[in-house]
């Protein structure tokens, strides 16, 4: 929601930054030329903290990520994603000097264009700042950048007549764990942010004065009802700025339950028609189930080694089975594509004992009859090659 501005600056600002860097490709004279410029400015005004985001593995990963959505139709929401995936200190150091101490990232200005200010009229006469505490969820969200992620537990107090603070609590996708089979995988997400409810204005609350590329969030209260009722509910509209991106926002759905009560759905359905939105069309409803992690990458790698190696067995019977195939082996004939991910992915965590494989290959050959097993019936050595280099590529990813 509203409260993830932190990770939307990231995303944001580092994407020009990162194509200067990183990209050796042609572009548009005029793309080329703004590019240059943000270059120069980061080799003299933000040397050393853009080597350090080079050196940093997190860092260097949030740029290379972002080089790839430069061009793309969908560039600004694939660097927020970018900043989802990686964000650490180096990448906060460099963008503050990049975005905002030097200014070499320029300002992504959509105004009041994307998301106005809402009328008055359109909002919440008053809202009871000291009823709006505890565990609220939301259940359903506007924009898919920032609102329907998993697990979005807030949790409210009132420290002070007209003040929130809120604890936020959101979920990402890892997708580098599921890429390498861990399904389901996740970061899991907390930042606190404090609100001020602005005199004459109870249905707006303020979020300024943040240090970090000087974000503001504003949260205007469209509806709500707290009757310490399973229906309770907060219908939130916000907008934004920091030093990369002036007038992001959304809407979200905050309720008791972590599930989106249709007892609500006509109500806020009504609430948003004034605002422009189609509740049906433009919201979705998020998942708060909360699944726990999947078991570790190890585990879910052994499993999957453990079924290969049953179907790989299986294949080495059949060949040997005719001997005369022998030499007409293919790779993908003895070991199956599954098998071989495996292997690159995870090579250096695969024990088999010597004498396994001695007995194994003693077995094969005699059933071949006096044929040998050799590394080329399997792998030739452009694949024994890459084998091996991919397989240091994700030891160097986890630290092995």
């Amino acid at each position: 929601a509203a409260a993830e501005a932190l990770r939307r600056a990231r995303g944001a600002a580092a994407g020009i930054a990162a194509a200067a860097v990183l990209s050796l490709s042609p572009a548009p004279a005029a793309a080329a030329t703004d590019t240059a410029k943000v270059g120069v400015c980061l080799l003299q005004d933000c040397r050393a903290e853009l080597a350090g985001c080079l050196a940093d593995a997190t860092c260097a990963e949030s740029l290379l990520c972002l080089q790839t959505c430069a061009g793309r139709p969908d560039e600004s929401d694939c660097q927020v994603k970018c900043g989802d995936q990686f964000n650490d200190a180096a990448v906060q150091r460099f963008n503050t000097c990049a975005v905002s101490e030097e200014k070499c990232v320029p300002q992504r200005d959509d105004g009041t264009s994307v998301y106005p200010i809402p009328s008055p009229d359109n909002l919440a006469s008053d809202f009871p700042t000291d009823k709006f505490v505890g565990d609220w969820w939301i259940t359903a969200g506007q924009n898919t950048l920032f609102d329907t992620f998993d697990c979005q537990r807030h949790t409210f107090s009132s420290p002070a007549p007209g003040a929130v603070s809120g604890d936020i609590r959101w979920r990402v996708r890892d997708e580098v764990q599921e890429k390498l089979g861990r399904k389901g995988a996740f970061f899991s997400n907390e930042v606190t942010q404090d609100f001020v409810q602005v005199p004459g204005k109870p249905w707006l609350l303020e979020n300024h004065d943040n240090e970090y590329l000087h974000y503001q969030d504003d949260w205007y209260v469209v509806d709500y009802s707290i009757e310490d009722s399973e229906d309770d509910f907060v219908l939130i509209y916000y907008r934004g700025k920091n030093d990369a991106w002036e007038g992001y926002g959304g809407a979200t759905v905050y309720t008791r339950k972590n599930e989106f009560p249709e007892a609500l759905r006509t109500r806020v359905t009504d609430d948003l028609k004034p605002l422009g939105y189609d509740f049906r069309r433009d919201f979705v409803i998020t998942d708060n189930t909360c699944k726990a992690q999947p078991p570790p990458l190890a585990e879910v790698v052994a499993e999957n080694i453990e079924e290969s190696l049953e179907e790989t067995v299986e294949n080495v019977e059949i060949v040997a089975r005719d001997p005369k195939r022998l030499r007409y082996v293919r790779p993908d004939s003895v070991l199956p594509t599954s098998t071989l991910r495996a292997l690159a992915k995870f090579a250096n965590e695969v024990d088999i004992e010597k004498e396994n494989i001695a007995e194994t290959v003693s077995e094969y050959n005699a059933e071949a009859r006096g044929g040998y097993l050799k590394a080329d019936a399997f792998l030739n050595i452009d694949q024994l090659r890459a084998l091996s280099q991919f397989s240091e590529k994700v030891s160097a990813l986890f630290g092995r």
